[in-house]
């Protein structure tokens, strides 16, 4: 039996009919039912999803970060075709694999580990974990960034930089309030900070800068089934190499 999060076949059929790569929805879908029990109801997810894994191309190899990882089928996926994947999340709401998993959502800490050797996860902040310079090949996080103050999210880009090899791949999307630039400013109903301080997508790429050439940034609008009013913007940056003291 499905979750209670499971998105129904109704708006997977709408969702199947929009997206760029349906069989590798199907998968991603398949994989999120097996092990998680549901495939999320949040309708960018199967856009977003997709979107990540072309980006990544092939993953074979790879050691992979995911910042703020959630409950989702994307370590899951890339660890089966080969990739080493670290997961961080420091949400206190902490799950097994081997529990009841009908209460199951997008939020929450699972150890991934469970499910495949390449997985490696932490219950963490992501601003107190520490890696090794140059670790990582490919470095993502899927709408977490705009979840987390301006302040710490301006101290995470240096970190970044220096776990990722040169010229490899920064991978974002990040909600937006709709028809406009900035960052969505709420975590879970809750106001993070003023918009103002909060920033925008402008902030956030002058914020980049210093460390990561912005390659590019697509914006997707008027998703289907989706109750936020919100748009997702989709970055893709290169680490530039800086000397860090």
């Amino acid at each position: 039996m499905h979750a209670k999060a499971d998105v129904t076949e109704e708006v997977l059929s709408v969702l199947r009919d929009k997206s760029s790569n349906q069989q590798l929805l199907d998968t991603l879908i398949y994989l999120s039912r097996l092990y998680l029990g549901f495939f999320v109801k949040h309708t960018p997810r199967a856009y977003e999803y997709v979107w990540l894994i072309e980006k990544i191309g092939d993953p074979r190899g790879k050691k992979i970060l995911d910042i703020g990882a959630g409950i989702t089928p994307l370590p899951i996926y890339l660890a089966y075709q080969g990739a080493e994947i670290y997961t961080v999340d420091f949400s206190e709401m902490h799950d097994w694999f081997e529990a009841d998993r009908s209460h199951w959502f997008e939020w929450g800490y699972v150890d991934y580990q469970h499910v495949h050797a390449n997985i490696f996860s932490y219950q963490k902040n992501i601003l107190d974990m520490h890696f090794p310079n140059q670790y990582f090949d490919v470095i993502y996080s899927i709408s977490v960034i705009e979840h987390m103050t301006a302040h710490d999210r301006r101290n995470l880009w240096n970190k970044m930089n220096k776990w990722l090899k040169d010229d490899q791949h920064l991978l974002l999307t990040l909600d937006l309030i709709k028809d406009t630039e900035q960052l969505h400013n709420y975590y879970l109903d809750l106001l993070i900070e003023e918009s103002a301080i909060h920033g925008s997508i402008h902030d956030l790429k002058t914020e980049l800068e210093r460390g990561f050439k912005i390659k590019e940034i697509d914006y997707m609008k008027e998703i289907p089934f989706l109750e936020q009013n919100i748009d997702i913007a989709m970055l893709v940056g290169n680490k530039i190499a800086i000397n860090h003291v």
